[in-house]
């Protein structure tokens, strides 16, 4: 009798079943990874972006002489060498950006604010406390699980008061 050398049909089969699972879960893997690396990514760029402009806004508002315009969304502010800078929300490009009177963005313009807000207390005219807020997103959202917002708030006294 002689003796067959080969695989069954039913062994090829089976092997082309597991090797496609396997191929499948880490293809999943790969994807699953580079999906979380890019959220990474964004939420590094949002929460540097905002950082960035939340403490330069501080910084202007605790060196300023005075505060001389208050409202819901711009602040000007009269700088200890006697310039005026008004910070407030600006669409360029179609994209909401962070801006100053001297042309200067405090935000890139790959990343969108919304919800920008200014709130003077007790009142518009000698505010004593000033509240910030706003939101970063990514000016071309990709997907939802890839596009983050970031939220961004503070409390600041002016040293002039």
């Amino acid at each position: 009798m002689a003796i067959k050398k080969g695989y069954t049909l039913i062994e090829l089969i089976i092997v082309v079943g597991l090797v496609s699972i396997l191929s499948i879960g880490i293809s999943s893997a790969v994807l699953i990874n580079a999906t979380t690396a890019t959220r990474t990514k964004n939420i590094t760029n949002l929460r540097a972006a905002g950082g960035y402009s939340l403490n330069t806004i501080k910084q202007l508002i605790r060196s300023s002489r005075s505060i001389t315009a208050c409202d819901s969304d711009t602040i000007s502010l009269q700088n200890q060498d006697g310039a005026t800078t008004t910070i407030s929300l600006e669409l360029d490009n179609s994209v909401n950006r962070i801006a100053s009177n001297s042309g200067i963005y405090l935000t890139p313009d790959d990343i969108s604010i919304v919800n920008f807000t200014i709130t003077c207390l007790p009142n518009n005219a000698e505010p004593t406390l000033i509240k910030l807020s706003f939101d970063t997103e990514l000016a071309t959202p990709t997907t939802t699980k890839e596009s983050p917002t970031l939220h961004f708030s503070t409390s600041v006294t002016p040293r002039s008061n």
